[in-house]
């Protein structure tokens, strides 16, 4: 999960709460963090530089700060990631030579060190990432619906320029940089572990995959069968090289001369020999899964032999509107490459998506969100 970044006067009343909330663990992570963080800046030579916004650690094993450095902003990715900070350099080259210039931020500084593993150090490239524009209304809707467009057209046209037939092959004899066959795996086997909260005690969802599933009252398969469904994979006819995390929050926004401009970041999965339906379902998913609100405390029951699930959500228009145009310029591309499976791939790859996104709620405190998620993965599924 990627940490949101918090204005510097907000940081001490964030950093208290989470010291009383999460005990003394979190709070010597936290020292840990701030005390690597200094290294980092005295090595890359710093230290005047005046602390804008932090993230805590995410996923991929990396940290970030925004600093004012000499009347301009620098951002400072630092920490032992997953996917090593070399390796995401490489691949930001390797997007920068199919995107249009400007789209990918400039890497400045470079450096390795013992004590804290990588850095770099990377031009600044907005105050905040589409998702907060479309859901805080910083800009008009009109705006956002051209500027996920221009989105849209561009990472499409780099598809475009990249894709490599694989008609009439063996799904395992493909060579995807990454099987979506995993990310499938992974989630199966985190709804089996995932604890859900019910009215009467908590449950194990893993020991009730054999029971049906009521949505809102409308009668589903069982999780046994649903896991079935999502692994009815079905190879894409290209690949591609894409940036794969095509979420809302990778894409940074500013106005130059006055216009908006979008920036994409995080780099840590980029390559070639995608499956694009992948990175397609992050461009809907992320807003079905995110940009939901609650009307009502969902709530979930075991009851005569079947799991009951209930739940009331609200999706912004504008969102809404963004979710049809991000399908409609996939579709149109599926025809282009001649993807007679599209239509229930890219059920079941959005499905996988939100029910994937269960994971990261604890994260993003929202843990109220995993039965709408739960619920919408299913719905979506067999829509």
């Amino acid at each position: 999960m990627k940490g949101m970044v918090l204005p510097i006067f907000f940081i001490t009343h964030q950093l208290r709460q989470l010291f009383c909330e999460k005990g003394e663990t979190m709070k010597n992570n936290l020292l840990q963090q701030i005390e690597e963080l200094l290294v980092v800046l005295e090595v890359l030579n710093l230290q005047n530089a005046r602390l804008v916004g932090l993230s805590l650690s995410g996923v991929g094993g990396t940290k970030v700060c925004i600093l004012q450095n000499r009347g301009k902003r620098v951002v400072v990715k630092y920490g032992r990631a997953k996917i090593p900070l070399k390796e995401q350099i490489a691949n930001r080259d390797l997007l920068a030579r199919h995107f249009d210039k400007g789209r990918l931020p400039v890497v400045k500084q470079y450096l390795t060190d013992e004590r804290f593993g990588e850095a770099i150090l990377i031009e600044f490239c907005g105050d905040f990432n589409f998702h907060e524009v479309v859901t805080r209304g910083i800009l008009s809707d009109a705006v956002c619906k051209d500027i996920k467009k221009s989105m849209l057209s561009e990472v499409i046209d780099v598809w475009r320029k990249t894709k490599r037939q694989v008609l009439n092959c063996d799904p395992d004899d493909i060579p995807f940089s990454y099987d979506p066959r995993k990310r499938t795996q992974r989630v199966i086997r985190a709804l089996q572990e995932l604890e859900i909260e019910s009215e009467e005690k908590t449950y194990r969802l893993g020991d009730h995959f054999d029971k049906p599933v009521y949505v809102n009252g409308v009668l589903y398969p069982s999780f046994g069968e649903i896991t079935k469904q999502l692994l009815a994979f079905y190879p894409p006819t290209v690949l591609v090289t894409c940036h794969r995390d095509l979420n809302a929050d990778n894409f940074m926004i500013s106005l130059v001369n006055g216009e908006p401009h979008w920036t994409l970041i995080d780099w840590e999965w980029a390559g070639e020999n995608h499956d694009w339906r992948l990175g397609f379902s992050h461009l809907i998913g992320w807003w079905k899964a995110n940009a939901i609100y609650l009307r009502r405390d969902p709530t979930s029951r075991l009851i005569d032999n079947s799991i009951m699930i209930n739940y009331d959500i609200r999706t912004p228009n504008v969102c809404r509107d963004i979710i049809t145009l991000c399908k409609d310029m996939g579709k149109e591309f599926g025809r282009e490459v001649s993807d007679d499976n599209l239509e229930s791939q890219l059920k079941l790859y959005v499905a996988t998506y939100l029910l994937g996104e269960v994971r990261f709620v604890e994260g993003r405190a929202r843990e109220e969100y995993i039965i709408p998620l739960i619920g919408e993965g299913i719905v979506t599924l067999f829509k």
